[in-house]
């Protein structure tokens, strides 16, 4: 630090006699002293402090500040006890030997000045060593474990759903997790401390710039009260959180083009047979196995499609909690996770979504967070068990609660028997069934298609179907007819009616 880190409100209200110029002098370290010549105990770069003892008469300070520029001292601070105020001699001997002198008040101790100055020396060295750390790749980690080992703290950086991005201990249990979680998440203000249940405290920081949604920040918690930390402490964990929040800003940039490609293949999965097909041909480049099993995950804050991104956030934590890859894409305000691996781990993973989704809620300002999950599906199949993890989440939307989750299994039969058949094969069974309908529509635009998903959605009523679509009764019978013509199905019959219902499902058509 420098002089005049000391100076002012925003320093220890020291009072400067000297010129400004000198004020920019490095403080290597603090020395007291009420010697009259304390040279031999000087080795240069010293911030003086003494409290005028040694003066007797006025040839004193001559004697006094000539010692201490010889010793090459960075400045001296005089206490104002013994005399009120500081000697006119003393100061003029300062001016002659070019030492800068402070005035020290006197509510302003001694002692609080040195704290000050061996903070700011200690944690000048703990900075460049955190720095290091970070640049040779050994990360977060490291970091956390040199502030620890320096200043006896356990800390910890963590993100918003509670995944311990960086510890040098063993993750929390759920409980003391769900408590610091929430707590930050609802926090008005930072630092803030939490008391557990077992009497111990937590001081817990933001990261990160506060104009960004608390759900996408990671935050540090630290053991103990803040308030009662040395300057050292509190300087320290301040650099951390700084550490803390350029890893995160580090990690979304290393990120950013794979995030951007993994919303090029939603988009595409959402976009008809030609963008499905570029989609499985991107995920096979991204090494996805066609063989294996695909969890497939939509989570999304209806109220809220902006904090998308959060829940790209949520989803990734899970995934990484698990050890699993997952293909993390956003599209139309939700975030989707294709999530390959065995079977035991994407179970694990999807109560991990249960826990790190329950904590989030509660950052969410009343707003209600819902996940739908697909029935395991292959590569293959993957459009189709995202349409299932789609609707699995309009059902959980049904449900109570500030977090609802719902899997295919809970959506209805034959969503779950479309997820896992191929998409192609979906494909082939709907141009069988309906393609010569949907060319009839084309060539004469006589709306036999959407007649026809009307009238199955009102469960075969004419009227009901007629008042929807605004037509007459006679002109559904006819279209319904003309569709019976051209599927050669009779529809009053449930086989042939389900085989029309499905192939409109595998076309993506609501009834």
């Amino acid at each position: 630090m420098r002089l005049r880190d000391l100076v002012g409100p925003s320093g220890m209200r020291l009072v400067p006699r000297c010129d400004d110029g000198l004020l920019d002098r490095p403080v290597k370290g603090v020395f007291t002293t009420d010697l009259l010549d304390p040279r031999r105990y000087l080795d240069g770069g010293e911030l003086v402090l003494t409290g005028l003892v040694w003066r007797r008469v006025a040839g004193d300070s001559e004697t006094f500040v000539s010692a201490l520029a010889e010793a090459n001292v960075a400045g001296l601070g005089a206490g104002m006890a013994q005399y009120g105020a500081l000697p006119d001699d003393l100061v003029a001997a300062c001016r002659a030997h070019g030492v800068p002198l402070l005035e020290v008040p006197e509510e302003v101790s001694f002692a609080t000045i040195t704290r000050r100055v061996m903070t700011a020396e200690r944690a000048g060295r703990l900075w460049p060593r955190l720095v290091e750390a970070i640049a040779e790749g050994t990360g977060l980690d490291e970091a956390v474990s040199l502030v620890g080992v320096e200043l006896g703290l356990d800390c910890r950086a963590l993100s918003p759903g509670g995944r311990q991005v960086a510890s040098a201990h063993e993750p929390w249990p759920p409980d003391r997790l769900d408590r610091i979680t929430r707590a930050f998440l609802t926090a008005s203000r930072f630092p803030l401390v939490v008391r557990l249940a077992d009497g111990s405290d937590w001081s817990v920081f933001s990261t990160g710039p506060m104009s960004r949604h608390r759900t996408m920040r990671w935050f540090v918690a630290a053991g103990g009260d803040h308030r009662t930390w040395s300057d050292e402490a509190s300087d320290a964990v301040a650099e951390l959180c700084a550490l803390v929040a350029l890893e995160q800003s580090h990690h979304e940039a290393e990120t950013r083009l794979e995030h951007s490609l993994a919303d090029e293949i939603m988009r595409s999965l959402a976009s008809g047979e030609r963008g499905r097909a570029q989609a499985l041909d991107r995920l096979r480049d991204l090494e996805v196995p066609a063989d294996a099993g695909l969890a497939v995950l939509v989570a999304g804050v209806p109220s809220r499609p902006e904090l998308a991104e959060s829940l790209r956030m949520l989803l990734d934590d899970a995934a990484r909690s698990t050890g699993l890859h997952a293909v993390l894409g956003v599209h139309e305000g939700r975030a989707v996770a294709l999530v390959s691996g065995a079977a035991g781990k994407q179970a694990a993973m999807l109560e991990e979504v249960r826990a790190c989704g329950s904590r989030l809620a509660a950052g969410l300002d009343r707003a209600r967070l819902t996940v739908g999950v697909g029935t395991r599906s292959s590569l293959a199949a993957v459009s189709g068990a995202l349409d299932e993890a789609r609707h699995a989440q309009q059902v959980a939307e049904l449900r109570p609660g500030a977090f609802a989750m719902a899997t295919g299994e809970e959506v209805g039969s034959y969503r779950v028997l479309l997820a896992a058949v191929p998409d192609d094969i979906r494909r082939d069974f709907a141009g069988r069934v309906l393609q010569r309908v949907i060319e009839y529509d084309e060539r004469n635009a006589a709306g036999l298609i959407l007649t026809l998903a009307s009238w199955l959605g009102h469960g075969g009523s004419w009227s009901r179907c007629a008042a929807e679509m605004h037509l007459h009764v006679n002109t559904v019978r006819y279209r319904i007819g003309r569709v019976e013509t051209l599927t050669e199905r009779d529809l009053q019959r449930i086989e042939d009616r389900v085989d029309v219902f499905l192939a409109l499902r595998s076309l993506g058509i609501d009834v």
